[in-house]
């Protein structure tokens, strides 16, 4: 029996889906790294992470996926949510698609798929986008008072 027991130990050990490192951070098909509190390995033919919230009662907000970064200072970047979907080689078929967003039926004046929300004293863009390399905003856009 004990060895049967040290058996089944070594082997959930060994394929293990799920590691927490000492630090707290998880991996899940991955062992965690330093960079990310948690971090998810999917494989081929396969989706990363799905988040599902039943709605609420009226007058209260309703989140599937929240994210938050506070204190952004340094001339860091920080980015609340990040999509990047690239192909290392050009190809002529399959589609690309950072971001995706989808809303609709509710109030009228009040469904949008992408909502951005410039907040501060500092000049910027609720909503912004290139095509072709991107190495940061234009000058007219961080120089503009909009």
């Amino acid at each position: 029996m004990l060895r049967f027991a040290i058996i089944l130990f070594i082997s959930i050990s060994a394929f293990s889906q799920v590691k927490v490192n000492s630090s707290g951070r998880v991996g899940i098909g991955i062992d965690p790294t330093s960079a990310y509190t948690f971090q998810v390995l999917g494989t081929s033919n396969m989706n990363g992470i799905t988040s599902s919230a039943p709605s609420k009662t009226a007058g209260n907000t309703t989140y599937g996926l929240f994210s938050t970064v506070t204190n952004s200072t340094g001339g860091s970047i920080n980015r609340g949510v990040y999509g990047s979907v690239y192909s290392t080689t050009a190809a002529d078929a399959g589609q690309a698609i950072g971001v995706t967003g989808i809303a609709g039926n509710c109030t009228n004046g009040y469904n949008y798929g992408v909502f951005g929300n410039l907040l501060g004293t500092k000049s910027g863009a609720a909503v912004f986008g290139t095509v072709g390399t991107f190495s940061g905003p234009p000058a007219e856009l961080t120089n503009a008072n909009v």
